[in-house]
C-alpha cells in the first residue's frame, strides 16, 4: 500500500462486534482505529475509549497493520483515545508485542496528562527491543521518526 492516499478507516472493535458506529456513539471500551501510509511512514488514529482488554485488542490491530504493510516509520496519535493502562498493565502489554516488529520506529503523540505512565511505557518497550517514543508535539514526533534528535 506504499503511497496510497485518504484514510482508511479500520474500525477493528466494531468489526468484532459486528456494529459499526459513529464516534460520538461508541459505546463504553469501543475504539476506532483510522490509517494511511505515505511514502515511508504508517499514520495511525485511535479515537474512543480504552481499557486493559481493549488496550490488547488495540495493541493488536496496531502490530498486524505494521507487519502488514511492513513499516519501518510509525506515527501513532492517542490523543482522542480515552483510558490509560497502570503501570502494571503497560509492562504486561509491552512483554506481550511482537518481537518482529522491533526494527520499526514507533512515535506515538499523546497528552501531557498522560506523561508518567507513558514514559514508563517507552522504558518498557525500550528494555525489550522496541524503538518506542511518546511525544506531545506532532512535530517532534516526525523529527524523531524521520532520525532527527529528540
Amino acid at each position: 500500500m506504499p503511497g496510497a492516499q485518504g484514510p482508511s478507516l479500520i474500525p477493528a472493535h466494531a468489526a468484532r462486534t459486528g456494529r459499526a458506529h459513529p464516534e460520538s456513539a461508541m459505546p463504553a471500551s469501543q475504539y476506532q482505529l483510522d490509517a494511511t501510509q505515505d511514502a515511508d511512514t504508517l499514520r495511525l488514529t485511535l479515537r474512543g475509549s480504552s481499557d486493559r482488554e481493549t488496550a490488547a485488542a488495540i495493541a493488536g490491530d496496531v502490530q498486524d497493520l505494521i507487519a502488514r504493510h511492513s513499516a519501518r516509520r510509525v506515527l501513532i496519535d492517542m490523543r482522542k483515545l480515552e483510558g490509560r493502562l497502570s503501570t502494571f498493565e503497560t509492562h504486561a502489554l509491552v512483554r506481550a508485542y511482537r518481537r518482529d516488529l522491533t526494527a520499526a520506529r514507533i512515535a506515538v503523540i499523546d497528552l501531557e496528562s498522560n506523561r508518567f505512565v507513558n514514559r514508563f511505557h517507552e522504558q518498557a518497550a525500550a528494555d525489550h527491543g522496541f524503538q518506542f517514543r511518546f511525544f506531545e508535539n506532532p512535530a517532534e514526533a516526525e523529527s524523531w521518526l524521520r532520525g532527527e534528535a529528540r
